[in-house]
């Protein structure tokens, strides 16, 4: 629900310990745009906007 109701310009961050690739697909069919940064921590920060 947060990614379908994104406002235009906003970004949402997500920190994840695994690349959560499906969430990265629905996300790309809903139109958002995504980037992924992995940290040292073994964390991924994927950051998702509109």
């Amino acid at each position: 629900p947060a990614l379908k109701n994104l406002p235009q310009g906003k970004i949402y961050l997500l920190v994840a310990p695994f690349l959560p690739a499906p969430l990265i697909e629905k996300a790309a069919s809903l139109g958002c745009r995504t980037w992924i940064s992995k940290h040292e921590n073994g964390k991924y920060h994927v950051y998702f906007s509109k």
